[in-house]
């Protein structure tokens, strides 16, 4: 589960809780890529990739899957190996 909280002390920020499989592959992604943000990247282009694919965007879902690299720092397919390690 996700759980996504807006505080009020703390202005512009959002507070995210994971358990059970999600958290145990947002631990898996940070250890493989060594950074909390570049994990939080992973998610959050995995999430614009599927909303992509769910629109039928195959030119921009495909571009997004290319600058995947770039921005997380491993390529999509590793992403989802990692995923489906985590899902065993």
């Amino acid at each position: 589960m996700i759980d996504i909280s807006l505080r009020s002390d703390e202005k512009g920020k959002a507070f995210v809780y994971l358990d059970g499989p999600d958290a145990r592959l947002f631990q898996l992604l940070r250890n493989r890529l060594r950074s909390d943000e570049l994990a939080q990247s992973a998610y959050i282009l995995e999430g614009y990739i599927c909303k992509l694919k769910a629109a039928g965007d195959k030119v921009k879902m495909q571009r997004v899957q290319k600058l995947f690299p770039k921005i997380v720092g491993i390529s999509y397919s590793e992403f989802l190996k990692i995923v489906d390690t985590s899902l065993v």
